[in-house]
């Protein structure tokens, strides 16, 4: 009923929409969304809080009460996940490094093994069943 209501009364603007999760503060998930769709590219915190228009100390604060962990070690989950499954289709931890925005394969393998005890090549190895 809802929904009809909704679709219905759309074109009125008679209430405003809420945020996409009311426990979220607005900032937090700008930047989420921000880090989503650039995790390939090297953002930095002033890039961060000018893409969000709020400055840096109050997006830190924001984003690590939203999501516990501070905006660059979200990043490089995001992008550590992303390598796990460009791993497991075949490429080469070099490509990956390349397309994740990492500095250089040390730079991937020394995040990967911290996060997960394996080097990438070796992740690539177990996973897939590509000839070396």
């Amino acid at each position: 009923m809802d929904d009809l209501l909704a679709c219905l009364t759309r074109h009125l603007h008679w209430r405003r929409r809420l945020n996409p999760d009311p426990r979220l503060p607005l900032t937090a998930q700008r930047a989420r969304d921000y880090l989503h769709a650039n995790l390939e590219r090297d953002i930095g915190l002033e890039d961060l809080a000018q893409a969000c228009g709020i400055d840096r100390f109050r997006l830190t604060r924001a984003f690590k009460a939203a999501f516990g962990l501070a905006p660059h070690a979200y990043l490089i989950q995001l992008r550590l996940a992303r390598a796990r499954r460009l791993l497991a289709q075949g490429q080469t931890p070099t490509e990956v490094a390349m397309a994740l925005g990492f500095a250089d394969q040390s730079h991937l393998g020394r995040w990967f093994r911290r996060a997960y005890q394996l080097t990438p090549a070796d992740y690539r190895r177990r996973c897939s069943n590509l000839p070396d």
